[in-house]
């Protein structure tokens, strides 16, 4: 029976007693049964929102045979088993679990105005199929919305509307997104440095770094992205279900970079892992919260996500890994990125983010004006805000002047949450690329490509 149906059928049984009343007695009316008496709105509209019910279903697995399938770690893999991996993060390494909210509303509704089932793009001169695109790039995921509202959902390589599939630094969008909600909330302040929150001896290089430096990836720390061993390190006290120990990643962090080069005071776009590794930690400091809570509860809860996540840990007791790692289902992904869309409301209906955040954080770099987009170097035309990436204006396919851009949170081996506030429309996609690909520049024109035949085809 579909979550929708249960909610006609608890609403048609309990009509005859009074709607307000026996919402109330079962705990179904206003959140989750907090024993709230509410307030003069429509009774029946609230209850059709926030029915509380169990857990959505979740086929059953056995785990034992699924743990034979699965790649050494996340980080490895090949066609043979990396879809399966990245479904399984948890039995491989050690997570923690992001809690639904029970009070959820209904699944994503779908749009019967677009029928998107022969959209095409066009690419290296030829007309392409959204199939032949996910059978190409090895697509598992892919969800677009409109208004809100679902106009296309395929899957592919195994996956289904209930696996979760893991991100890699898609994950930092989420973490930025808390950063400000720490900030709105007066526990984070930008300008403050990360010894700070995290003290001097425990930071190595990053103690003088002001908040805002990490936040836009311009640490001046020499860090080099590409240099796998290095980044190895850092990961590698996870790598191992429940061998870490709390504060081994950022150990790793501050041990991996004290070799390095460093630029005093601002310094230029240098993309990091370990930047929004040490912003994740900085976070839970500031809040008191492990960042599975408090993401629980900042996003989570208020997107309405109808199905558990949950977060790579460095250990049970330690901090999640603020550059990767956060397992979700399709259209949850998508729930982010309407959330954001959407102005990032609380359950309070109020932003969660502080006023003009939204300017930082997605529509310009530094120095750029109101909604001015800036490319963060000469090799990189993107933009980078508070660790969401900005598409140039050519990639949009746009006229220099439109305002606000496209926006987009980014993985590696292939995730992309879209967004763009000019159509009113998220593009999710999720993808299992290789670990070192040698197409990865072409993947990146053709999933702009689809994304450009997307917004014009819904414009």
């Amino acid at each position: 029976m579909t979550y929708s149906k249960q909610r006609r059928l608890l609403l048609r049984s309990i009509a005859p007693v009074g709607t307000a009343a026996a919402l109330g007695t079962l705990g179904l009316l206003g959140g989750c049964g907090d024993g709230s008496s509410g307030s003069k709105r429509d009774v029946v509209t609230e209850a059709l929102r926030d029915v509380c019910l169990p857990p959505l279903p979740i086929p059953a697995v056995d785990v034992d045979a699924v743990r034979a399938t699965l790649a050494q770690s996340f980080l490895e893999g090949d066609d043979t088993n990396q879809a399966d991996t990245f479904r399984n993060v948890d039995l491989l390494h050690t997570t923690r679990p992001i809690a639904q909210n029970r009070c959820r509303g209904d699944a994503l509704e779908r749009d019967p105005r677009f029928d998107l089932s022969d959209l095409r793009y066009t690419y290296d001169a030829q007309s392409q199929s959204v199939d032949n695109y996910m059978a190409r790039n090895r697509t598992a995921g892919l969800l677009v919305l409109k208004d809100g509202k679902v106009v296309l959902e395929r899957y592919g390589m195994g996956q289904t509307e209930t696996a979760k599939w893991t991100s890699f630094s898609l994950t930092k969008s989420f973490t930025g997104t808390l950063a400000g909600a720490a900030v709105q909330d007066g526990q984070l302040a930008l300008w403050q440095s990360v010894a700070h929150y995290l003290g001097r001896d425990a930071t190595g290089r990053y103690a003088d770094v002001p908040i805002e430096n990490l936040l836009r990836m311009r640490s001046g720390i020499g860090w080099q992205e590409l240099d796998i061993s290095r980044l190895g390190q850092v990961f590698l006290p996870m790598l191992t279900l429940n061998a870490g120990r709390k504060g081994d990643v950022i150990s790793a962090v501050v041990q991996q970079v004290q070799e390095l080069s460093q630029d005093a005071g601002a310094s230029a776009f240098r993309y990091s892992t370990p930047d929004s590794i040490m912003l994740g930690a900085v976070i839970q400091a500031a809040t008191g919260q492990p960042l599975n809570a408090y993401l629980q509860e900042k996003i989570w809860e208020p997107a309405g996500m109808a199905y558990d996540g949950y977060w790579l840990s460095e250990s049970t007791e330690g901090i999640e890994i603020g550059g990767a790692g956060i397992s979700a289902t399709l259209q949850d992904f998508g729930r982010f990125g309407q959330f954001i869309l959407t102005g990032a409301k609380g359950r309070d209906g109020k932003s969660i983010l502080p006023p003009g955040w939204a300017r930082s954080a997605y529509f310009s770099g530094p120095g750029g004006g109101p909604g001015q987009f800036v490319r963060v170097s000469e090799e990189e035309p993107h933009g980078y805000g508070y660790q969401w990436w900005i598409v140039s204006p050519d990639d949009a396919g746009r006229p220099a002047d439109t305002r606000p851009p496209i926006f987009y949170a980014s993985g590696l081996m292939g995730q992309r949450i879209f967004i763009d506030p000019v159509s009113n429309v998220v593009m999710v996609i999720l993808s299992a690329w290789p670990m070192m690909d040698l197409l990865y520049a072409e993947r990146n024109i053709q999933t702009l490509a689809l994304l450009r035949a997307t917004i014009q085809r819904l414009s």
